[in-house]
């Protein structure tokens, strides 16, 4: 599968790391400096569009993706619904569990990410 993007933004960092393939979904998530997404390869449609304060990270988790900008998080469903979105502001300290994620920040104290969510 090739897919090609027109970027509207300078490319000088464009590279494979902006870029996050979900194959269970076909689901792309990209990311630049000041914003984020996810396009639907099949249909080819721009599904989430969101702004971003300074190059956010996108992770793949084991049923979720994780978007951490320096001011919020995001916990995505594999097909780029939202889960959970919460303030953040680091530096952060962070905790990892199998239904949420917890951050400690001096601005925001602790917040609690929902990672999980329910199949109805």
């Amino acid at each position: 599968m090739k897919v090609k993007f027109e970027w509207k933004e300078k490319a000088e960092n464009l590279n494979e790391i902006n870029f996050v393939f979900i194959p269970e979904t076909k689901m792309i998530f990209f990311r630049s400096v000041h914003q984020w997404g996810a396009i639907e390869i099949e249909t080819k449609t721009l599904k989430r569009h969101e702004d971003a304060f300074n190059f956010p990270f996108i992770e793949h988790k084991q049923n979720f993706i994780l978007v951490e900008d320096e001011l919020y998080a995001e916990s995505c469903k594999l097909n780029g619904d939202k889960i959970d979105n919460i303030p953040i502001d680091p530096p952060w300290e962070v905790q990892e569990f199998q239904d949420r994620i917890e951050y400690d920040s001096p601005v925001f104290g602790h917040q609690i990410l929902k990672t999980n969510y329910h199949k109805f």
